[in-house]
C-alpha cells in the first residue's frame, strides 16, 4: 500500500469518528481526536479543517475562520476547507452550504460565491 493511501485511509477514519462524535454531541471526545490528529499530522489540512468545524459548531466563528485559513494555507487544493471558509465568511448566500468534514463528494460550482455579488 502506498504511503499516500495510508494517509488517506487514516484521515478517512478520523473524519468518520469526529463526524459521529459531533453528531452525537460528544464535543469533548471529538476535540481530543482532532487534537491527536493535529499532533500526528501538523502539516495536513484535514485536522485544521476539523478543528474549524468544531469551533464553528461551538459558535466560535473567528477561531473557525483561522483554522479554515490554516487548512487552506497548508493545501490550497483541499476543497472542504475552502467550502467551509466561504460558508463561515459569507453573510447570506453561505447559509445554505452544508458543513464539509472532508467526507462529502465535491462538485465544482459553475459560479463561485464571490462572482455572485
Amino acid at each position: 500500500m502506498k504511503k499516500s493511501q495510508i494517509k488517506t485511509d487514516r484521515f478517512s477514519s478520523v473524519i468518520r469518528e469526529v463526524t459521529l462524535k459531533m453528531e452525537n454531541s460528544e464535543m469533548e471526545d471529538s476535540y481530543k481526536i482532532i487534537i491527536d490528529s493535529l499532533r500526528e499530522n501538523p502539516d495536513a489540512p484535514e485536522p485544521q479543517n476539523l478543528l474549524g468545524l468544531w469551533n464553528e459548531v461551538n459558535k466560535n466563528f473567528d477561531l473557525a475562520r483561522k483554522h479554515y485559513r490554516a487548512a487552506y494555507a497548508l493545501d490550497p487544493t483541499y476543497r472542504p476547507a475552502t467550502i467551509n471558509l466561504e460558508r463561515v465568511c459569507s453573510t447570506l448566500s453561505g447559509r445554505n452550504i452544508p458543513m464539509n468534514f472532508g467526507n462529502m463528494k465535491i462538485e465544482e460550482p459553475k459560479v463561485s460565491l464571490i462572482e455572485q455579488f
